[in-house]
């Protein structure tokens, strides 16, 4: 059976022709620490074949985005992605990141946070694996995502809000 990613998939009364369009699926991996908008940052896969140097940054209607472990990748605008597994360091700084099915920070995977409220949104399903850590580490206010944490490090001067937080692993609590 084909796979459809993005665009439009429509199949009208008999006699039952298709008309689609859609995408190739691009699936991109890091193939270094470096910035989200660098394409140098990447490597991309076009429906399965070899890993090569993308012609552009990861978009909402291409497949899988992942972070390899040894890699910090940070955020230098909002960006978004259609799947993100975190594998290494994702750093948001002071910017979104939008998607649209899966996120998952792997275990021993960092998600760091530097605005007051930029937890990644959009993605359908949030994924914080056992050993997974998130730092909330902003210089002033800061709302925590109501959610259950593996690891939580919380730093930086200001208020941080923490209703419907939960942490299962440990609880990192530091003012700098």
């Amino acid at each position: 059976a084909p796979i459809v990613s993005g665009g439009t998939f429509s199949a009208p009364a008999p006699p039952n022709t298709i008309n689609q369009t859609c995408y190739p699926t691009n699936t991109f991996r890091s193939a270094t620490s470096g910035n989200w908008n660098v394409v140098d940052t990447w490597q991309q896969s076009t429906n399965g074949g070899p890993w090569l140097p993308p012609t552009a940054i990861p978009l909402i209607t291409d497949g899988s985005v992942t972070i390899q472990s040894g890699h910090t990748v940070t955020l230098t605008a909002n960006a978004v992605a259609n799947s993100l597994t975190v594998n290494g360091v994702l750093n948001l700084a002071t910017f979104s990141l939008n998607g649209s099915t899966i996120f998952t920070l792997a275990s021993g995977a960092i998600l760091k946070i530097s605005d007051v409220s930029n937890f990644p949104t959009g993605f359908t399903t949030i994924n914080l694996s056992t050993g997974s850590t998130v730092e909330y580490n902003k210089t002033g206010n800061q709302t925590v995502s109501p959610r259950t944490y593996s690891n939580l490090a919380i730093s930086g001067s200001g208020v941080k809000i923490t209703n419907g937080v939960t942490v299962t692993g440990i609880l990192s609590l530091q003012d700098n």
